[in-house]
């Protein structure tokens, strides 16, 4: 999770903020929480990340409360279980000194316990191959992932397979919990190999966080981002 260290010193809602920014500077920063769902598609309880600083989290934890699921079923009946939400979230300065804060819902699934990029294969290196792929892959009950499909040039991939398939596999996951048990769940997810600057999707991550900042200063809608393919768990559109 990454969080500005200004947050540490920032209370929510036109508050002043200690070593304010230039009045154009946005702190913009990315979150996740684990949920969890009635069966009734209610939010229950919210646990954020415990390093935020206590005026963020009471404030994404009342954001959050605020959602509707459409539950998971199982047997044909409606039970509730657990998933993780990341959320985008930018403070706006805002006229008079202080900041709002906006929370911008970027998808739900499993939780990813570790990060990091795959390896660039040193025989893509020599010869100077870069590519750009979509890996869909499934994260078991137990947490762990293997690949299911890597879409991409055909002549590239030939450099990258292995390499993918190892990274996925190093990948350990939090699973969602239907009616209390763990279930599987596939993901995709863009992976870009260039010679100046690889792993995952630069320019993606750049349109969250603009994405967020949008929100924040009430030029943008809350917009909706899959993280999973199949999660069990599928947030309603506001009212």
């Amino acid at each position: 999770m990454r969080i500005v260290e200004v947050l540490v010193a920032m209370l929510v809602a036109g508050t002043a903020v200690a070593g304010e920014p230039t009045a154009d500077e946005l702190v913009v920063f990315s979150s996740d929480a684990r949920v969890e769902v009635d069966a009734a598609g209610n939010v229950i309880d919210v646990r954020e990340d415990p390093a935020l600083p206590a005026e963020i989290g009471q404030a994404l934890d009342a954001n959050v409360r605020g959602w509707k699921f459409d539950p998971p079923v199982r047997d044909g009946v409606a039970v509730g279980g657990v998933t993780y939400v990341r959320l985008g979230a930018c403070a706006a300065p805002v006229e008079g000194g202080g900041y709002r804060l906006a929370f911008q819902y970027d998808g739900n699934g499993p939780l990813k316990l570790n990060f990091g990029a795959p390896r660039y294969p040193l025989e893509a290196m020599k010869a100077g191959v870069e590519g750009d792929f979509e890996v869909t892959y499934r994260v078991e009950p137990d947490g762990t992932a293997k690949v299911e499909a890597i879409e991409g040039s055909r002549r590239e991939l030939r450099y990258f397979k292995a390499s993918l398939e190892k990274w996925i596999e190093t990948l350990a996951h939090e699973p969602e919990l239907v009616g209390g048990q763990a279930v599987a769940t596939r993901l995709s997810v863009p992976v870009e190999f260039n010679l100046v600057d690889r792993g995952e999707r630069a320019p993606q991550q750049d349109h969250q966080e603009l994405s967020s900042c949008q929100a924040a200063l009430g030029k943008a809608a809350d917009q909706d981002r899959t993280v999973a393919l199949d999660s069990p768990f599928k947030r309603l559109a506001a009212n």
